[in-house]
């Protein structure tokens, strides 16, 4: 909503809620369990259209980062459903970490024929 009104950009700190939580998600899952509630909040800040997330500190970087950067390839595929376009950009997640996958989607949009044969 503040994007279409306004046209600013969204952001959030999803890093607060999730180190807030971070002694009662220990107690229960271990450090392993919050982790993955850490990059899980973080994802879902990425794949439902922040601009900008701020996150910290910076040792949780590489699953954040890991975790946001799944998010984005999701939302591409996503977005691929709707418009049947693939990120222009060749470091997009989708392109880097899927490359096959992207090209399944182009050859089964650009030929609905061979969509079974895959």
């Amino acid at each position: 909503m503040i994007k279409e009104k306004w046209g600013f950009a969204t952001a959030s700190a999803p890093s607060n809620g999730s180190y807030m939580e971070l002694q009662r998600f220990k107690d229960m899952f271990g450090f392993k369990g919050w982790a993955g509630f850490d990059a899980a909040v973080e994802a879902l800040s990425a794949f439902y259209y922040n601009d900008l997330i701020f996150t910290g500190p910076m040792a949780g970087a590489p699953r954040v980062v890991t975790a946001v950067a799944l998010a984005d390839a999701f939302l591409a595929t996503s977005v691929f459903n709707e418009t049947k376009a693939l990120p222009k950009d060749l470091n997009h997640p989708l392109l880097k970490l899927f490359p096959e996958f992207a090209e399944q989607l182009k050859v089964a949009w650009d030929k609905p024929s061979d969509l079974e044969k895959m």
